[in-house]
């Protein structure tokens, strides 16, 4: 648990977390059960988060193991959460494979792990675009 929802920003990084952010809360969908954050120029849909108020800043994690390339999702998941940048780093460690992305427009990197089977299959190269899907249920919001 403390894995995937730390309590906060500070334990999600001292539990090796690399995805950790700062977003703000821009709607509480009370009908869908979806709260969505809006984190830089994206607009991020998680599960529903009663506790937090519109407008309030929160840091947010997102396990590595949660985010997907987007040519590898089912056909019947929809664009939520879709990120595109540039791979900036691809450390291959035997069967598994951690891949750096380096998002437009500010200095801010996401880390996605798969096997290194899917990366040689998707054709991952440093240097290259990517886009990536966010798994809503991948995200967790920690007070800020």
């Amino acid at each position: 648990v403390i894995m995937s929802s730390p309590i906060s920003a500070t334990v999600a990084r001292l539990t090796g977390q690399d995805n950790v952010f700062r977003g703000i809360i821009c709607e509480q969908d009370t009908g869908q059960a979806i709260t969505r954050i809006q984190w830089h120029n994206q607009i991020l849909e998680t599960r529903y988060y009663p506790e937090f108020r519109l407008n309030e800043i929160v840091d947010w994690v997102i396990p590595a193991s949660q985010v997907v390339i987007h040519s590898t999702l089912a056909a019947n998941t929809g664009p939520a959460n879709l990120i595109t940048g540039k791979i900036s780093e691809i450390i291959q460690l035997g069967e598994g494979t951690i891949v750096t992305i380096a998002l437009p427009g500010n200095s801010v990197t996401l880390t996605i792990n798969l096997s290194t089977y899917m990366a040689r299959q998707d054709g991952l190269v440093a240097g290259n675009n990517i886009t990536v899907s966010l798994l809503t249920v991948g995200i967790h919001l920690m007070k800020a």
